[in-house]
């Protein structure tokens, strides 16, 4: 049975429950891909391709990949888009990125961001890319998704321009030791986030009584409530003051009115009498 030799080539090669025996375990993927077992050709495939022979793991990925295994279409996209059989085909690379996409091999999402981002065989789309970027980032947490993603923010490519954003996404890459997020934040002038390093040797404070967390937990939410009650209370009476005060106003006006009114009766009265008077004589 294909499938049960390929595990047992699994389990020489891992050690698991057998003493680890990656001799056996090549002579095991290799009856098992004689007789067309895509993942077993994917493995012979990555077993030439880390020992340099690139021809030998190209034809072994490529049996594998026409079965549709998505692993040995992801790594003959890199062969092409890196050049290792001695030149670069990107044509080919996307082709085989696509199809490990619609497969299941996520990597390939990130490499379809590059091909977008960089116009390869592809017109230069950074929407696009971005859209394959935010999706990787979110199904691995992936640096280097998140330093994308951060320097296109800072720079407003696919996207407006945010540097607040894009200094977020940096620094949840360079935490993860990515150096060119680590790098980027340095040219930005950003030195407020923590590196691998700072982060090997933090010391957090543990945390011996569970209650006494949760009642302080408890104090700051009441504290905050306290404080949003106040501000609350505080613009209620100001606006509360400003209607006092408006109606004050709109007393004083009616008052001043009234009394111009009285005073423009009493000149008419006496500019009638005058006239009246000046009429007789």
């Amino acid at each position: 049975d294909k499938r049960a030799q390929f595990c047992l080539a699994e389990t020489c090669k891992k050690g698991e429950g057998t003493q680890k025996n990656e001799e056996k375990a090549l002579q095991y993927y290799k009856e098992t891909a004689n007789q067309g077992y895509a993942k077993a050709e994917n493995e012979l495939g990555s077993y030439y391709y880390d020992r340099g022979n690139y021809k030998a793991a190209l034809k072994w990925y490529d049996e594998a990949a026409n079965q549709g295994n998505a692993d040995a279409e992801y790594a003959l996209g890199l062969i092409y888009y890196k050049g290792e059989i001695g030149r670069i085909n990107l044509a080919a690379s996307l082709e085989y990125f696509r199809r490990a996409m619609v497969n299941g091999n996520q990597d390939a999402i990130f490499m379809l961001g590059e091909m977008y981002y960089n116009g390869y065989e592809v017109d230069k789309d950074y929407n696009e890319a971005m859209d394959y970027y935010v999706e990787y980032e979110r199904l691995t947490h992936s640096s280097d998704a998140q330093y994308m993603i951060g320097k296109m923010y800072c720079e407003g490519e696919g996207v407006a321009k945010n540097v607040e954003t894009g200094t977020k996404w940096l620094k949840k890459a360079a935490e993860q030791g990515n150096e060119d997020a680590v790098a980027k934040l340095e040219e930005m002038g950003q030195k407020d986030f923590n590196r691998p390093t700072d982060v090997a040797f933090k010391v957090e404070p543990v945390q011996t009584n569970v209650k006494d967390t949760v009642a302080a937990e408890n104090k700051k939410v009441e504290e905050d409530v306290n404080e949003i009650e106040n501000k609350v209370e505080e613009k209620a009476n100001e606006v509360k003051e400003n209607i006092d005060n408006s109606k004050a106003e709109a007393k004083v006006q009616a008052n001043n009115l009234k009394a111009e009114k009285a005073e423009a009766e009493k000149k008419a009265k006496e500019e009638a009498a005058k006239a009246k008077a000046e009429a007789k004589e």
